[in-house]
């Protein structure tokens, strides 16, 4: 009896265990539509997104997809992907669209919304928590 007991806790305890694994593993993603050819390394999503342009089948280029500025998402992206901080960002954008060089990404307020956009178009990419991917977008790279 007691060795049941012993196996059912530790059955327990190692269900919890994985279970908090997955749900841990990935907080967020850079998607595109699930029909779209783009496939980037995690390098280019960083140039992308701090205005470099990035072109695929030599003359289309990808297009950036933010979350609101003052969202949690685009603050840890910010940090951990491209390894600045949001104003510093927010500089580089403004200084790139000044001289003519990129245009602002546009922006929105929710996953869904993000989702919506990028199956718009195929040369767009954006991210979003990892719990709101569904089969209508294509994942580039887990954070």
């Amino acid at each position: 009896m007691e060795l049941r007991r012993l196996l059912q806790l530790l059955l327990v305890i190692l269900l919890t265990h994985n279970a908090l694994a997955v749900s841990n593993e990935y907080q967020y993603a850079v998607i595109t539509s699930a029909d779209s050819q783009i496939n980037l390394e995690q390098d280019d999503i960083r140039r992308i997104y701090m205005g470099a342009p990035v072109f695929v089948d030599g003359d289309k280029q990808v297009r950036p997809i933010n979350h609101n500025e003052r969202s949690s998402i685009y603050k840890t992206f910010a940090r951990e992907v491209l390894g600045r901080s949001p104003s510093q960002i927010k500089s580089q954008w403004m200084r790139l669209v000044f001289t003519g060089k990129a245009r602002l990404p546009k922006t929105y307020g929710s996953d869904q919304e993000i989702i919506l956009e990028v199956n718009n178009g195929s040369l767009m990419i954006g991210y979003v928590y990892a719990s709101s991917i569904d089969s209508s977008v294509k994942v580039l790279h887990f954070y």
